[in-house]
């Protein structure tokens, strides 16, 4: 069975070495550990691992892709245990010697330059060349005994790193963790663990051809259309964004407009009391203008609401606690003639300014109208609105509410 299994691991080596592209050789150390149980499943106490060397040797292809590897080697390695009874001052070493062929597949996982790691992943078929048991003095000989008759069938996995020296060679080291599979079955049942680390040398069997000038050429042609594609697509991936740009645009103005009409009509909801000859709303650039007289606001044309005012101005601010994301920009404006109402005002832009912020005093009893969004400007007497006769100054007495809608601040 031995010799059937090791010649049919050898014809398979000797077909891949034909078509292999690397030859490879390793040294390393070995740290096996034995998990033993006699026929009465009893573990011997105090079993302890320990060092012994490693080699492999065997050849290396490509397979299927650029970043998978096969390798078929054989493999020369010691495994081995110590164990000791302090009870019955027994001493127990085993020195154990496989020779196997193994069967591995390297994927490369990272590439930088000539660095290389590689994810790592190996079965061997491994028989007993050498083998001894040493109890206290005494040496056994394990080479055809029944227990250790049986091949061996491992399992390795790991990472490994390696460096490109030059065109035809690199260096490696890998590191594999493993675990053993008889394949007799004994009523002594023994696998071994293994952690095993190696370094070597990989030696590229074939060189890269030189190319022709005719090859040249043509990968000069195809890395210029490579490269021609790539604007291509670039090009095509910037159309797309610009054409999802231009949709969300398109998106975003059907809805301002139509959250513009929604708040239009709740301020003429909330206004549908008021005489329109002392509120006006009009839009423009897609804002929204309320304006209000404010004689009708103000007692005595100063800068006090009414009765009236304030439940204006409070209902304007239930409408803007609906739309928190609103930005409200309020003007105060006033008419030309001077200010006699009171010593506190020097001026028409004080006057206007007092205004304004009389309105934001109403506006900060409710709590859901959003301040930060609310500024407010008094241009006093500075910037008209109206002309000069009684029915233009009339114009120029007024508060204006700019309403800008976002259209991420409705749902």
């Amino acid at each position: 069975m031995k010799k059937t299994l090791f010649f049919f691991a050898l014809l398979i080596l000797t077909s891949i070495a034909v078509k292999s592209q690397q030859f490879y050789i390793s040294v390393g150390k070995t740290n096996s550990a034995f998990d033993y149980r006699n026929s009465m499943g009893v573990e011997p106490p105090n079993m302890r691992s320990a060092y012994y060397n490693s080699m492999a040797i065997g050849f290396r292809t490509k397979f299927f892709t650029r970043s998978l590897f096969m390798n078929l080697g054989a493999t020369y390695n010691s495994y081995g245990a110590i164990t000791s009874d302090d009870a019955f001052h027994d001493f127990f070493e085993w020195d154990l010697t496989y020779l196997g062929a193994v069967l591995g597949f390297d994927l490369n996982i990272i590439k930088f330059n000539s660095f290389t790691i590689l994810l790592k992943a190996s079965s061997a078929a491994e028989f007993l060349v050498h083998g001894s048991e040493t109890h206290n003095s005494q040496v056994i000989n394990l080479v055809g005994a029944d227990d250790f008759d049986a091949p061996v069938f491992f399992y390795r996995g790991g990472l490994g790193f390696q460096y490109d020296i030059s065109d035809r060679m690199a260096v490696f080291a890998d590191y594999m963790y493993g675990k053993s599979i008889f394949f007799k079955k004994n009523p002594e049942t023994l696998k071994i663990e293994t952690h095993n680390v190696k370094l070597g040398f990989l030696i590229k069997l074939f060189k890269k051809p030189a190319s022709t000038s005719k090859d040249n050429d043509l990968q000069a042609k195809l890395e210029k259309f490579e490269q021609r594609m790539e604007v291509v697509e670039n090009k095509t991936k910037e159309i797309e964004n610009e054409k999802n740009e231009i949709q969300e645009l398109k998106e975003d103005v059907v809805e301002i407009a139509e959250d513009k009409n929604s708040l239009k009509e709740d301020i003429e909801k909330a206004l549908f009391n008021l005489d329109s000859k002392n509120y006006n709303v009009k839009e423009r650039n897609g804002k929204l203008f309320v304006i209000f007289n404010s004689d009708m606001l103000f007692v005595d044309k100063g800068w006090v609401l009414s009765y009236l005012g304030r439940n204006v101005i409070r209902s304007v601010g239930d409408v803007l606690a609906i739309y928190p994301d609103v930005k409200s920009l309020i003007e105060s404006y006033t008419d030309s003639k001077p200010y006699i109402g009171g010593f506190l005002v020097d001026d028409k832009v004080s006057l206007s300014i007092k205004r304004a912020i009389a309105v934001v005093e109403v506006f900060n009893n409710n709590p859901k109208v959003n301040l930060d969004n609310i500024d407010v400007v008094g241009y006093g007497d500075l910037s008209p609105t109206g002309n000069n006769t009684e029915e233009g100054k009339a114009k120029n007495r007024s508060i204006v509410f700019i309403l800008t809608p976002n259209p991420e601040g409705f749902k």
